[in-house]
């Protein structure tokens, strides 16, 4: 291990200087640490102005395109109009995501010192997707879908004005009475399907002029910007990083898509507790300063702990992308404490969602990694639910906060524990503990993993001025090169010669009708571009292949779910009315005959809305063990991805690293992005091309590319 000795070592290791949040019940940090001190649970059934019980919910778990429960951990009404107010913000012309987002960086920015002039700014955010627009955008696209089966179930129906008219008026009631806002009401516009908008806005005021972009993988995004974020700091390619995670999506598709998986609970979660059923949703947001230690001395910056490991690995070849892996989550472990001196940690703040199986697998993997050490473990989602994007930055967040107040809160709620075997000698602390004071800093590590099969901990120690502390080795001399590039188009797909390789990698007919297109085509490219290489699967060290995607947000399979959704939704308003029209029961017939044309809900359609499981289906197909993750910075990803995987081989040069980028095109005139197909390349340094004999294409030289 290498540990600060000297003050040359001192911008070698990166701090939190600031922190902000906006959480179910909390409007600041303040707030959130209360909560968590008293317990104060935050769940409660959807709120009425979020939208319409009765639209998409049913008892019957069974029942299709419906969820079984309504229970959520909402950032309220209140709070949000008070943040609005505090900042300015014209409720009209800013999301929710974004009026939380302004406050926890206004938060985390407020007694951060730095030199305006000279200090590099950027920002990497965790983000998965937004919560109104996109279900807005879907509503509204999925009106001419209708109008269209109107036509072809009744051909008799001529008056083309009239027919749309009383379309648009019974839309316009489902709209109302499923998410309370008039459907004429809705701008369209690309901001509809590109998420990047969030982070002009927050760029514009906060003076974020270097990189910014998203990266996603799914609910362990925000640990993935984090330890980008370090990274970017230790190469000095910046000097100030806002980083964490956002999340506001309590959307019907989300509550839908759970449901079908059986993953929600149907009162609320309770991590670790075997009576717990699944998850509970939550929203929110959780930002972070991060500094050099150099920097954040020199300022004098309050130093809220210090990131001395950090650790990711897929799953892998596994059943499914929502089954949890024990192996990939001890892969994770191993990483991130593989430059300290021990395993040994104060307190455990683990993934633990309150899904049956997911509790319990990583219960048997913390129990197998620290073996004899008697620690503490517990889960903020038992208090403000699955942050999903956030939960990995809201887990933080509370480490941080044990540190600093020296107090491990209770999880009084647990009665039985979720485990096969015994815990011991991990335990759940069910009273308050006060942590002693001692020379050594506290040290905290934190849990956080995502469907795809990505497995993310972080580990955060105390800081205490004559402390050591571990020293990431940077590899910056090392040459990074090309090993092999290939480009498909999307109508690669409907070749009649792939039969075969859809068998070979266990893609059935009934399961390629319910995956997103562009995760089967960044299968197909991934495999031209291994046998471009030369050589064969079986050659390469699946431990050492790591994946980056590159899209932008609103892939076409989290369309085709909101359209169905939405003409559910549409069916049981008109069920729910005492008498129809003649044209309402016309609109009925075709909205039923319309919805059976999108792909029932399922746990392939489920991962199919998700950017980030086109890294992760690859990883599953290839059985690679390495990190895997989308990155998001509009028509310039693909750039943004190569940079980013650049990066990451400075730190660990021994692997190879596929990116796969999809090539979008902005469609202005129907709103939306259209994708041509996919393009790719493999990056690894130039020794482990040698050592390999893999051929050398080309030497990656600077990666240029706009940023927000």
């Amino acid at each position: 291990m290498n540990t600060l000795n000297d003050d040359n070592d001192l911008d070698k290791i990166v701090c939190v200087v600031g922190m902000g949040a906006v959480l179910p019940g909390a409007k600041d940090v303040s707030d959130f640490w209360e909560n968590i001190r008293l317990e104060k649970k935050k769940f409660a059934p959807i709120s009425e102005n979020r939208w319409n019980r009765g639209a998409t919910y049913h008892p019957n778990r069974n029942e299709q395109d419906k969820t079984y429960t309504l229970n959520a951990a909402e950032v309220s009404e209140e709070i949000l109009s008070y943040i609005a107010d505090k900042n300015r913000l014209n409720r009209d012309e800013f999301a929710n995501l974004e009026i939380m987002a302004i406050e926890a960086v206004e938060q985390a920015l407020l007694n951060v010192n730095f030199s305006q002039d000279e200090f590099k700014r950027s920002m990497v955010l965790g983000l998965i997707n937004p919560d109104v627009p996109f279900f807005q955008h879907h509503f509204v696209s999925m009106r001419d879908d209708l109008i269209q089966e109107l036509f072809r179930q009744f051909p008799n129906l001529i008056d083309n004005k009239e027919v749309q008219k009383s379309v648009n008026k019974v839309l316009d009631e489902v709209y109302k009475d499923t998410i309370y806002a008039p459907i004429e009401g809705i701008k369209q516009s690309l901001t509809s399907v590109i998420r990047t908008k969030i982070l002009q806005t927050l760029a514009r005021r906060f003076n974020f002029s270097q990189e910014n972009f998203f990266v996603d993988s799914a609910c362990a995004s925000s640990l993935t910007a984090i330890e980008i974020s370090v990274q970017k700091l230790l190469l000095k390619e910046t000097d100030l990083v806002i980083t964490g995670g956002l999340e506001d999506n309590l959307s019907p598709p989300s509550f839908v898509v759970f449901s079908k998986v059986k993953a929600l609970a149907e009162d609320y979660c309770l991590p670790f507790e075997r009576a717990s059923e699944g998850l509970t949703q939550g929203e929110g947001v959780a930002i972070f300063a991060l500094q050099r230690l150099s920097d954040a001395l020199k300022f004098k910056n309050r130093i809220y702990g210090i990131i001395s490991g950090m650790g990711a690995a897929s799953d892998g070849k596994s059943t499914s992308l929502f089954q949890p892996s024990i192996a990939g989550q001890l892969r994770a472990y191993d990483q991130a404490y593989k430059f300290s001196t021990s395993n040994r940690v104060d307190y455990l703040e683990s993934h633990a969602t309150g899904t049956p199986i997911g509790d319990s697998v990583e219960l048997i993997s913390l129990t197998t990694f620290f073996k004899e050490l008697k620690i503490p473990i517990g889960s903020v989602k038992a208090l403000v639910g699955h942050t999903k994007a956030t939960a990995g930055a809201a887990s933080l967040l509370k480490a941080l906060l044990i540190i600093q107040n020296r107090i491990i809160p209770p999880s009084s709620y647990i009665k039985d524990v979720n485990h096969p075997t015994k815990l011991d000698p991990l335990f759940i602390n069910k009273d308050l503990m006060v942590l002693d004071k001692r020379p050594t800093p506290l040290r905290v590590g934190i849990s956080s993993f995502g469907f795809g099969g990505i497995n993310y901990h972080i580990v955060v120690d105390e800081f205490k001025e004559k402390a050591e502390y571990p020293v990431f080795p940077i590899h910056i001399n090392k040459k990074i090169v090309v090993v092999s590039e290939h480009e498909i188009l999307m109508d690669r797909l409907e070749s009649e010669s792939l039969t075969k390789l859809y068998t070979q990698y266990k893609i059935l007919p009934s399961t390629k009708s319910k995956i997103d297109k562009t995760q089967i085509l960044a299968v197909l490219l991934v495999n031209d571009l291994i046998s471009k290489m030369g050589i064969t699967l079986e050659q390469l060290d699946k431990n050492k292949v790591a994946v980056i995607s590159s899209s932008t947000s609103g892939l076409d399979k989290i369309v085709e779910v909101g359209k169905r959704i939405s003409l559910s939704s549409c069916v049981t308003y008109l069920e729910r009315k005492d008498s129809l029209s003649e044209i309402e029961k016309k609109i009925k017939i075709a909205a039923i005959k319309l919805k059976e044309t999108f792909s029932s809900i399922t746990e392939d359609s489920g991962h199919g809305i998700l950017n980030n499981v086109i890294a992760g289906r690859i990883c599953n197909t290839f059985d690679f063990k390495g990190k895997n993750f989308n990155v998001d910075l509009d028509l310039s990803s693909f750039l943004c991805a190569v940079s980013v995987a650049k990066r990451e081989l400075y730190f660990n040069p021994d692997q190879m690293i596929i990116i796969v980028g999809i090539d979008e095109e902005v469609d202005i005139e129907n709103k939306k992005l259209d994708r041509k197909g996919a393009r790719g390349i493999i990056l690894t340094t130039h020794e482990f091309a040698l050592e390999y004999e893999l051929p050398i294409l080309k030497t990656v030289g600077k990666v240029s590319h706009y940023g927000h």
